[in-house]
């Protein structure tokens, strides 16, 4: 999970009624069903809003006929959340195989997993790309002044769908601190661009595919 944190500014834009609720909606060209999901009002939302906090969540196969499979699998988590059917199929050609031949030079089993979670990365790294959000030139995320002095802050965490460009077009909050702060943190990301999420697709090279990300914003 990306941390990137908005730095206040100094002037509070928005209204608030004795820090009560969020008077912040949706930016031009978006839409929403209230505080939880927005997405682009041009795109293409089916399947964008879906649980991917565990593994049995997205439907993935869990490998427990092999041993440390699963828990490597539970490792990178992150990396499925991006693209559960994608990186399915690619642990079962590529990370599974290295699971099976196994770390035995790691020494204990806490070792042998986290090696063989470090080498799955880097295979899986070989044939699949995540989008990663690229926070230049740097975001001031507003802090209302009401907030702040009543000592209301923490982290907001988005799950956000990008398309093959790298484009947010949908995102779910996935945990919040406040109204207002939540849906200033979805403004923000709305503004946000994400490298290019790739996959390999053969022998003549990859494809950019849409992928799922997740941000925190932290006040």
């Amino acid at each position: 999970m990306r941390l990137v944190r908005f730095f206040a500014a100094a002037v509070c834009l928005v209204t608030l009624a004795a820090c009560g609720g969020s008077e912040v909606g949706p930016p031009a060209g978006w839409t929403g069903d209230g505080t939880d999901r927005w997405w682009r009002s041009d795109a293409d939302t089916t399947g964008s809003f879906r649980s991917l906090e565990t593994l049995e969540d997205m439907g993935v196969q869990i490998h427990e006929d092999v041993d440390l499979a699963s828990s490597v699998q539970n490792r990178i988590i992150g990396l499925y959340r991006s693209n559960p059917e994608v990186l399915d199929s690619l642990f079962a050609v590529h990370g599974l195989p290295i699971v099976e031949a196994g770390a035995p030079d790691a020494g204990d089993r806490t070792a042998e997993r986290e090696a063989l979670v470090t080498a799955v990365n880097t295979e899986m790294a070989r044939y699949y790309r995540q989008a990663l959000v690229k926070p230049d030139p740097p975001l001031e995320q507003m802090y209302p002044d009401s907030l702040r002095n009543a000592g209301v802050g923490g982290q907001v965490v988005l799950q956000i769908r990008v398309d093959e460009g790298g484009n947010p077009f949908a995102i779910e909050k996935i945990e919040g601190v406040h109204p207002t702060l939540d849906a200033l943190a979805m403004r923000a990301a709305t503004k946000l661009e994400w490298t290019m999420p790739w996959v390999v697709t053969g022998s003549q090279g990859g494809r950019n595919v849409p992928s799922w990300t997740r941000l925190t914003i932290t006040y």
